[in-house]
């Protein structure tokens, strides 16, 4: 009751779990793939550019939005984060 009331008092666990993850998981529908596949496009130009910094901004900005790159001698593949706990 005590950890309860002190999180409260910091404004934590003020949503029900399941309301929490559905606002801060995004499902694979609701993500738009154009984008996704722009964005890896930017990156690899970055990338042949020697532009490190942006590329890993980029990276970044994607993992951000549930995406995970796979870099191979054939390219960049990409998938869904939320696909790793099925």
């Amino acid at each position: 009751a005590d950890l309860l009331n002190c999180s409260k008092s910091l404004g934590l666990f003020e949503e029900e779990p399941p309301q929490f993850f559905q606002e801060i998981i995004k499902t694979p529908s609701e993500i738009n793939t154009e984008e996704i596949e722009n964005m890896i496009q930017e990156r690899d130009e970055a990338r042949k550019a020697k532009d490190w910094a942006r590329a890993d901004a980029i990276r970044e900005a994607l993992s951000r939005k549930g995406v995970i790159l796979e870099d191979g001698p054939k390219g960049t593949k990409w998938r869904f984060m939320i696909e790793e706990s099925r």
